[in-house]
């Protein structure tokens, strides 16, 4: 009888730290799609700003090529003024 009351007893131990793993264990999978989800968050942030720099680069680039062709038109028609009256 004392075996099979430690038998007993034992397998009740052994269920109870199962489910007291399984709850813990539910709670870890719970914190780590938490932070699963933070993360790709941040991820799509930080992919949403380099997108951002680099369409500000590409405009502030263009800006330069117009800048330059305005600049290049504006010496031609200058030099033809000049050349007009000398």
């Amino acid at each position: 009888m004392d075996f099979e009351r430690f038998v007993i007893e034992s397998l009740k131990e052994i269920k109870e730290n199962q489910e007291k793993t399984l709850v813990q264990t539910t709670k870890t999978n719970g914190r780590v799609t938490a932070l699963e989800k933070l993360v790709e968050e941040h991820d799509e942030t930080i992919q949403g700003l380099f997108e951002k720099q680099s369409i500000k680069r590409g405009q502030e680039n263009v800006m330069w090529k117009v800048a330059a062709a305005v600049g290049s038109v504006g010496t031609v028609v200058l030099a033809w003024v000049l050349g007009r009256h000398h």
